[in-house]
């Protein structure tokens, strides 16, 4: 079975940063900066809570000098379904702002005064735990065969994939597919030689193309498929973000 992996864009990861001070701002947005990160700014609660809304984000950043209300951005970013694992920072001026921080659900804490040494130090601790989530969510773009056979359907199509992820991936089949209906997939991943073969639901389709969800992935499968996405990923990551993970040279 032929396969192929297609070339893909450098992945994006972005970050929200809710605070009014402008140089604690520009100093995170520098930081960030440096691990190929796109920020946006918010300057109150209301309007940092419709973003997390839309968007998903790697890393929320909320200043807690901008009184309790802002408490509120972590606690819901806890209750997103696209967000509830994002990497949550707090600034904290002192001792019942730190204990506020973790309360609310911040993973880390910035303390003030701040500097771009410490934000640089303190962003680079958390940064592997950054790209694990990132890497969660991670699509990777395939040109692969996929051998599907529905439910009560009396041979197996031919299909292709054309992009997968460590819970389904997305296919283009000749197909009139529903929603919900549950099917078998084979596919081999491109560069591997061992096929898997897996029970899939359709989540979406639409106009010749369709969602599936894997619900039957053995351990190994799983293993498998998150190792070689696990290398696909880093192949996009800026060089200057692999650098970071590399050892110092022998």
């Amino acid at each position: 079975m032929a396969v192929a992996s297609v070339g893909a864009t450098t992945v994006r990861l972005y970050a929200l940063v809710v605070s009014k001070e402008p140089e604690t701002v520009e100093q995170l947005i520098e930081s960030l900066r440096q691990l190929a990160t796109l920020t946006d700014v918010c300057t109150d609660v209301s309007s940092a809570i419709r973003l997390l809304n839309r968007r998903k984000f790697e890393v929320v950043v909320v200043d807690l000098d901008m009184g309790r209300d802002v408490r509120d951005v972590v606690k819901w970013l806890r209750l997103s379904p696209s967000n509830s694992s994002t990497v949550a920072f707090a600034i904290a001026g002192n001792k019942d702002q730190i204990g506020e921080a973790y309360d609310s659900g911040s993973n880390f804490v910035l303390q003030r005064p701040l500097g771009i040494d410490s934000i640089n130090r303190a962003f680079s601790a958390a940064y592997g735990l950054i790209i694990r989530g990132r890497r969660r969510y991670f699509r990777c773009p395939v040109l692969m065969p996929v051998l599907m056979r529905a439910e009560g359907a009396p041979k197996p199509t031919h299909c292709q994939g054309v992009n997968i992820s460590e819970s389904g991936m997305c296919i283009l089949t000749p197909l009139d597919l529903t929603p919900g209906l549950q099917l078998n997939a084979r596919f081999t991943l491109p560069g591997e030689t061992t096929e898997f073969s897996t029970e899939c639901k359709i989540f979406w389709c639409n106009q010749g193309r369709a969602g599936l969800r894997f619900m039957e992935l053995s351990s190994d499968q799983q293993s498998r498929l998150q190792e070689w996405l696990g290398l696909r990923f880093e192949e996009i990551l800026p060089e200057s973000v692999t650098d970071k993970f590399r050892g110092p040279p022998s």
